[in-house]
Parts: C-alpha cells; structure tokens; sequence
C-alpha cells in the first residue's frame, strides 16, 4: 500500500471516530444499546456504500493508492455497507418488535420519502445480485447503477426523519458525501460520453 493509501486509510479512521463521537453526544441514553446500534449501522453504512460508489470511476487510481486490485478494494467497502445498512433495519424491527419496518410505505408522498430507507434495502439487493451476476449477464451494469437511487433514497429518508440529523455537523458530512456521489456520477457520465466519442471519431 503506498503512503497515500495508508493517509486516506487514517483519514476514513478519523471521520469514523468523528461520526461515532458526534452520535454519543447527540443522544445517547444509558444502556440504550440496541439504540445506539440502529443509529451507528446506519451511519456507516451509507458511508461505506457512498465511498465504494465515489471510487467507481479510479479504477487505475485505486490500485496504484491501496497496491491492490480495485475489486478488491471497492468490495470490502460495498460489502461492509450492505452489511451495515442490512443490520440497521434488523436491529430497528427487534427494537420496535415490528417486522414491517421492511415494507415500503405509499400512504403519502412524504411518507414515501421519510421511510425511503425501506425500498432503497430492496433496491440494495437487487444492485448487488446484479454485481454477483457480471460475469453471466452482460448488462449487468445497468441494474448495478441503482446504487445511486439506493443512496438518493437513503440520504432523503435520513434527512427527513434521521435522529442524528439534528447535528448540524452530521448533516453536513453527509450531505456532503452525497454530493460527492453525485459528482462522481456526473463523471462518470461525462466519460462514457467522451470515450464513445473518441471511439466514433476513430471510425
């Protein structure tokens, strides 16, 4: 691993402990662990899902940082995000002793959205099934592409009703990170606009 890689490692470390500090302070009750675990899954999963989608596009780039192949850098992160973001719903229906906080909700517009986290899991799955099934089917990419309505969902359902969303500094880092989510995506676009065209001029 180069000396960046083991700096981003370091600074991914810091923001981390940053997020998990900012969600004891915020509110935290005595023995309310279940609590605390349903908010901190959710936390770091969208992180871990946002950065494995923002390094979509640096293939070489990841590989050069962290000395390894960039699958294998971009499933640990997308494989600890859907683990995290799996185990807050999990950890939310014992809390509540109600499974139907998987089931998306169409009784209102704003209740769509404020409970958006419940399609973007369904949406998760299906994203990832897609990935398992690259080398079978070939437009597998298209399905995998849902990772950003996945996050759109995601960021909209915590902002709405997320408890650690009253921070003003949780707010901002992750709306930030979607941000960039959406950057990369734009980027991403703009490339394969750009190679097709040079492709097409080539012919």
């Amino acid at each position: 691993m180069s000396r960046k890689g083991i700096i981003f490692l370091i600074l991914i470390a810091f923001i981390f402990f940053v997020i998990g500090a900012l969600t004891i302070a915020s509110r935290f009750e005595d023995g309310d662990i279940l609590g605390f675990f349903v908010r901190i899954s959710a936390l770091y999963g969208f992180l871990m899902m946002a950065m494995a989608v923002i390094m979509t596009p640096f293939l070489a780039e990841i590989k050069k940082v962290f000395g390894k192949p960039f699958l294998t850098v971009h499933h640990i992160f997308a494989g600890a995000g859907t683990l995290l973001a799996t185990l807050h719903p999990v950890a939310f229906a014992i809390q509540v002793m109600d499974a139907t906080v998987f089931l998306p909700s169409f009784r209102s517009w704003i209740e769509f959205w404020a409970l958006a986290g419940r399609p973007a899991l369904l949406l998760l799955y299906i994203a990832l099934c897609a990935a398992l099934l690259r080398k079978r089917w070939r437009q597998w990419r298209y399905a995998h592409v849902l990772m950003y309505v996945v996050l759109l969902f995601v960021i909209v359902h915590a902002n709405l009703i997320g408890s650690d969303f009253s921070s003003f500094w949780i707010r901002l880092i992750y709306n930030l990170a979607f941000m960039a989510v959406l950057i990369t995506f734009m980027y991403s676009v703009l490339k394969k606009v750009r190679r097709a065209g040079i492709q097409g001029g080539a012919q």
